[in-house]
This record gives C-alpha cells, sequence and structure tokens, in this order.
C-alpha cells in the first residue's frame, strides 16, 4: 500500500489506549457495552487462507496498485509463521466491539 499522508493515522490506531471510546465519549456518545471478542480464523491450508485474506478490500487495493503476483507473495510469506504442523493456517484475532448510544 502507498504511505500514508503525513500525520494521518495507522490503520489500528483507535485500538489503542481505549482511543475508540475516547473519540466517542468526546463527540457526544454514551458507551453502553465494550468488550473484546476472540476470533480464531483457521484455514485449512495456505491455499485456502490466500483466497480469504486477499479479498478483503485492503488487499484488492494492494493487488491494483502493485499486482497480484506481488500481493500473493508478500502475504503468503507473511503467513509462514501462522503455519501450523497440520498445515493449517491460524490466526488469534481479537476484536474490540463498542456500543454506544447519543
Amino acid at each position: 500500500m502507498p504511505p500514508p499522508p503525513p500525520g494521518a493515522p495507522g490503520p489500528f490506531a483507535l485500538s489503542e489506549n481505549q482511543l475508540l471510546e475516547k473519540t466517542l465519549q468526546e463527540v457526544g456518545f454514551i458507551i453502553t457495552k465494550q468488550e473484546d471478542v476472540t476470533s480464531v480464523w483457521d484455514y485449512l491450508d495456505l491455499e485456502t487462507a490466500l483466497k480469504g485474506l486477499l479479498s478483503v478490500g485492503p488487499a484488492a487495493k494492494a493487488i491494483e496498485l502493485n499486482g497480484y503476483e506481488v500481493v500473493y507473495k508478500t502475504v503468503s510469506e507473511a503467513a509462514q509463521p501462522y503455519v501450523k504442523g497440520n498445515g493449517h493456517v491460524v490466526y488469534n484475532n481479537k476484536f474490540r466491539v463498542v456500543i454506544a448510544e447519543k
């Protein structure tokens, strides 16, 4: 992906130090619920993982900018630490869910 504009926050900026909650409160929302939700992505093999990982919006944009082969190779290499002995590709994710109302 191209570098973000100068001073722009990174893609995970709202996940740090409860910044999402603070930002919502600053603009007048009341937090009614917040929790972290774990989500395990367990792909049968690397090819299946790549089909899923390369189908999302940011990957599509990266493919548009750099070409499919470059992105395929880059994501394939980045996935290697998550390949288990049985060939599965496993990501242990955590998502922050915040429910707020005005």
